[in-house]
């Protein structure tokens, strides 16, 4: 199934026609971007299952994966409250009440939210930024959702065993460059890496981000998948990228 949508900021009513989904977000700060299509159809949860979303900005991946299969729930977690208020004006305006979720609060702690175990499924785009490095953003939030400044890539991982049945799965999508920490930090929490896809801007460009599932408690047999290319030249979408939209 293929997607388009179009965003309306506050005070800029340029628009898109608005053929699939509508997607509201602030006009300045953060902006969800390509990532979350790319891991939208990189994710595979089992038929029937609640996914939560770690992290979930304004709903965009909820919003697109509901799209793609109606056999799912969504639950998304956000700390910024400017965000949810976001996530939740889009759930309505996509009529996915009372098949997403969205839950304002500290992914440090999920306990308090959600019960241990609750589900089979979770998927995230955390920030990529490890603190204390780089440059940041001026804006609070663009910097939240790029830069561990609030949670580091263990929360994330920490807040997924949490949630995770037994074979229970994440996916994820991470800055390449990383990928070793990445790895690490799924091994010592017990979620095994079993489907990994890189993903290269151009066919002659190293790969700048990387996507992986992990088992809990799975065993040791990784699937390295074909690489992903974005883009075929310059502003033209790969063949498979704009299947995405």
């Amino acid at each position: 199934m293929c997607y388009s949508y179009y965003t309306v900021s506050v005070g800029n009513q340029k628009k898109r026609p608005p053929v699939g989904l509508q997607i509201y977000q602030p006009e300045t700060g953060y902006r969800f971007s390509i990532d979350s299509y790319l891991i939208a159809n990189f994710a595979n949860p089992p038929s029937g299952s609640t996914v939560i979303d770690l992290g979930c900005g304004v709903g965009v991946l909820g919003l697109l994966m509901c799209r793609k299969r109606d056999d799912l729930r969504f639950v998304g977690i956000e700390c910024q409250g400017e965000l949810v208020k976001y996530a939740r004006r889009n759930i309505d305006v996509n009529s996915l009440r009372g098949r997403f979720d969205v839950i304002e609060g500290d992914i440090k702690e999920i306990g308090d939210y959600l019960d241990s175990g609750s589900c089979r499924y979770v998927i995230s785009n955390p920030p990529y930024i490890e603190q204390g490095r780089g440059k940041l953003p001026p804006d609070e939030g663009k910097a939240t959702a790029k830069s561990e400044v609030r949670t580091s890539l263990d929360d994330f991982i920490k807040a997924s065993d949490y949630l995770l049945v037994n074979k229970g799965r994440l996916a994820m999508i991470y800055d390449a460059r990383r990928l070793s920490v990445l790895m690490l930090n799924l091994k010592v929490r017990g979620l095994e890496p079993k489907r990994i896809r890189f993903v290269h801007p151009f066919i002659d460009r190293d790969a700048n981000l990387v996507m992986v599932e992990a088992v809990k408690g799975g065993g040791v047999e990784l699937k390295v998948e074909r690489p992903l290319i974005v883009w075929d030249k310059k502003n033209v979408y790969s063949e498979e990228l704009k299947s995405y939209f």
